[in-house]
């Protein structure tokens, strides 16, 4: 089910002028995928330190590191960097779903599913309920997984279109799990 995530990271936490400006070099090359030269800007990887240049906002600079790790497919840190970032502001639903993200890619869906819960307690965004639903229906709690994707609410018709998909898969789960049992 992972494939049919919406994930956290790519996107644009918003953050003022003075530090998006000072960004501008790291998005530029991530735009370009130059992920390791961004990194080797925003680190120092032997301390797994943020340099000094980036450290105005800790919060973003490690969501960013992050977001560079997940691009990577390093997901252990990528998870390491989100948690930085939540040190620095515990309520980042941004990093909280990024974390999410992280245990689906390590297949750790019960981890998963506790921070997608937290995320929406931050926001209800509608792509992390999706995102949550998913985690459930890994799980088997097709259920609670049905319950969730019905409770989304969303303008956006691709989103619309997978909860709707995956809604009815939910739903051949529980029939199947009865002919079954």
């Amino acid at each position: 089910m992972s494939a049919h995530r919406f994930t956290s990271t790519g996107k644009v936490k918003k953050i003022s002028n003075i530090h998006r400006d000072g960004f501008a070099n790291i998005y530029s090359l991530v735009r370009q995928n130059k992920i390791d030269q961004a990194l080797s800007l925003l680190i120092y990887p032997k301390s797994f330190r943020i340099k000094k240049e980036y450290s105005g906002d800790l919060n973003h600079a490690w969501y960013v590191v992050g977001d560079l790790y997940f691009k990577k497919n390093d997901f252990e840190l990528a998870l390491k960097s989100f948690y930085y970032s939540l040190k620095y502001n515990k309520n980042d639903h941004y990093a909280l779903w990024a974390i999410g993200d992280c245990f689906v890619e390590l297949k750790k869906d019960n981890l998963a599913e506790n921070y997608y819960k937290k995320a929406v307690n931050v926001t209800p965004d509608p792509r992390i309920l999706y995102n949550f639903s998913n985690s459930l229906f890994d799980q088997g709690k097709y259920f609670h997984a049905i319950s969730i994707y019905k409770s989304i609410k969303t303008d956006d018709i691709e989103l619309r279109r997978k909860i709707n998909r995956n809604l009815s898969l939910a739903k051949e789960m529980v029939v199947k799990k009865k002919h079954t049992s």
